[in-house]
């Protein structure tokens, strides 16, 4: 379905006069935008700040994630000797 289609669907004018100048806007990755004219836009307000936030979340998770497989077993590896991680780490190097 083409965006004017949508507009229509939607009950909104498509403005093919905005579209021409506003052309770039709709085929950027970020901010998503599909406008029909100046006033409305396809795509709902909510989407963008969604998608920072679950990128935001994916790195935060991968950090975590990164924390858990390198630093955490070291940890645990330096408890199980009985020893405070700055003496673990002085026999490591």
């Amino acid at each position: 379905m083409s965006s004017e289609e949508s507009c229509r669907q939607a009950g909104v004018t498509y403005d093919t006069a905005y579209r021409a100048a506003h052309w770039r806007e709709s085929s950027r990755w970020f901010p998503l935008h599909d406008r029909c004219n100046a006033t409305y836009d396809l795509v709902p307000a909510w989407v963008n700040p969604a998608l920072v936030l679950l990128s935001l979340l994916a790195v935060l998770s991968v950090g975590a994630a990164v924390w858990l497989a390198v630093v955490r077993p070291r940890r645990l590896r330096c408890s199980h000797l009985g020893q405070t991680d700055s003496v673990c780490d002085d026999r490591a190097g």
